[in-house]
């Protein structure tokens, strides 16, 4: 493919329908006829047009087939301009053709991250955007989306079920709120039918943090066997999850360092048909700060799960023994053994499907057996719980200390908000 000459814009004041959003920053419009069955495929304009370039991406809006196409030359001679395009349009088209400007919704590149009429590409949002398509994107689509300033936020708004199904992406600087209608709304969905999805996202807020209208999970339809037996990967680093009504998810792969989860039942919970089913969880999660989550797994397999310096609070799990629910529930003999060096404050019961050394607990005293070399705080490690202010006391913080030849760093978790990040490493000279 030709290489595009720069992220597609996306601005809510822009224009599905008279821009294509890649190209001249102000739309150039033109009446050109397109021939599908020219080989390579071209647009033919009568009159001269300007300002076009390799690598824009021309719109039109066809009956069937391809909507958006990559320029792969221009030519023009006797008043007449031929653009050559990558890819075939697999429809005839006489009328008004766009290059450039804005779009105005992240819906309207649906077709753009289609498996069959799209291509690979980046999306740079300048003002908070709504994704009111379904993008089927297979399993090698490869999108970025971000906000056009580092470190400020663009908000996506859904009322899909699933608009990203499948398709490999990668957010940054984003949150993503919800708005479908039922009860069942996710983000992602990763299966056969759809394509196998994964997600890459750093300083993102997934879900409402007012709790309005939310993910009820973030990951899955998990409506085949195939969701079970191919988890999806997702990698995060500082992001914020949030008020999902169920869980973060089910078949996927976690990978989280310096993130924050909150108010939810689950993060990790193995669905199938609505059963909770014994699933392959293959992940980690690093530097992470738990708060006020009912169950960290329910039903999962822990063989290949990590959890090192985290900091959970509030989990609210009760003995199971008859009838409770441990905030960590495994299959027998399907234990996570890597549990190690994490704080547990104010926390139910933990369960001894959990083994790990070095973990330090402050009115967490139920159900962990299998830990080893542990220490019980004997005051609250938290400058201000109470007020909602999780910093670590001072003394805490040295806790987290240690030593590199060259510098000493402090790994510890902090309160995540709308502007801030998650947990955080502190580097001192």
């Amino acid at each position: 493919m030709t290489a595009l000459t720069g992220p597609f814009i996306v601005n809510s004041g822009g224009s599905d329908s008279t821009a294509s959003g890649l190209g001249p920053s102000t739309a150039v419009s033109f009446s050109a006829m397109i021939d599908s069955s020219s080989s390579p495929t071209q647009v033919t304009a009568s009159s001269g047009v300007s300002g076009l370039s390799a690598g824009d991406v021309l719109f039109a809006n066809t009956s069937n087939g391809r909507k958006f196409n990559v320029i792969a030359s221009i030519s023009s001679q006797f008043g007449t301009t031929t653009i050559t395009c990558d890819y075939s349009w697999a429809d005839n088209f006489m009328g008004t053709v766009y290059c450039g400007g804005k779009r105005a919704t992240l819906g309207g590149l649906a077709d753009v991250f289609d498996t069959t009429n799209g291509f690979d590409c980046e999306v740079s949002l300048e003002t908070d955007v709504t994704m009111n398509a379904t993008a089927t994107c297979g399993s090698s689509r490869e999108v970025k989306i971000y906000s056009d300033t580092s470190k400020t936020r663009r908000k996506i708004t859904t009322n899909q079920q699933y608009p990203f199904s499948g398709g490999n992406w990668t957010f940054t600087d984003l949150t993503f709120h919800s708005s479908y209608s039922s009860s069942d709304g996710r983000l992602f969905r990763s299966e056969f039918s759809t394509g196998y999805a994964s997600v890459i996202a750093e300083n993102c807020i997934f879900g409402d943090v007012n709790n309005t209208n939310n993910f009820n999970q973030l990951v899955n339809a998990v409506s085949s066997v195939t969701a079970l037996n191919t988890p999806m990967p997702f990698y995060a680093r500082g992001c914020l999850f949030v008020n999902f009504n169920r869980a973060v998810g089910a078949a996927y792969r976690p990978h989280f360092i310096d993130c924050h989860f909150a108010d939810m039942p689950y993060i990790n919970q193995g669905m199938y048909g609505g059963v909770n089913a014994d699933l392959l969880v293959e992940g980690m999660f690093s530097n992470c700060f738990f708060e006020n989550v009912s169950r960290i797994d329910s039903a999962t397999d822990g063989r290949y799960l990590a959890f090192s310096g985290c900091i959970f609070d509030g989990l609210a799990g009760t003995n199971p023994d008859p009838v409770g629910a441990a905030s960590f529930n495994f299959d027998n003999g399907k234990e996570c053994p890597l549990f190690s060096n994490n704080l547990l404050t104010n926390c139910g019961f933990i369960s001894d499907e959990v083994q790990g050394r070095g973990n330090i607990l402050y009115n967490t005293t139920t159900g962990m057996a299998a830990f080893t070399q542990s220490e019980t705080l004997a005051s609250d490690p938290y400058t201000n719980r109470s007020g909602g202010d999780f910093t670590l006391t001072s003394s805490m913080q040295n806790r987290f200390k240690f030593e590199l030849p060259d510098i000493t760093a402090k790994s510890y978790s902090s309160l995540h908000s709308d502007s801030g990040s998650g947990s955080v490493i502190v580097i001192e000279d």
